[in-house]
């Protein structure tokens, strides 16, 4: 079930690139929570994955580097709420875990550096 929701959202994520449209901070953390539940689902079956990276980037199609960031990205903005929907993912691209602690801090958009 993961999976195929993270393609999904790869895919919206392919079409707004080849728009050349920014990508919504939403749609990265969205991803990342994606992750963070096939992570759960695999964890209460008690199953192991090694090196769920190779597998992620290999069926998404997406860099290793760009996929940890998201990882990051969610694991340190933990309330979707706290994402302000004009924020872009270029905001968080560089520093994501300095900036996402930000936001969870309560940092306006604005104040994030």
């Amino acid at each position: 079930m993961s999976i195929a929701k993270m393609l999904r959202l790869c895919h919206r994520l392919n079409l707004l690139r080849a728009e050349k449209r920014r990508t919504p901070a939403l749609l990265i953390w969205e991803l990342g929570d994606a992750i963070f539940e096939l992570r759960r689902e695999l964890g209460s079956t008690s199953l192991e994955l090694d090196d769920v990276y190779f597998h992620l980037t290999r069926d998404l199609n997406v860099r290793r580097k760009w996929l940890e960031k998201v990882v990051i990205f969610r694991r340190y903005v933990q309330v979707k709420e706290l994402i302000p929907v004009e924020a872009s993912w270029g905001i968080f691209e560089k520093g994501t875990r300095r900036k996402a602690e930000q936001l969870q801090a309560g940092v306006t958009l604005r104040e994030i550096s």
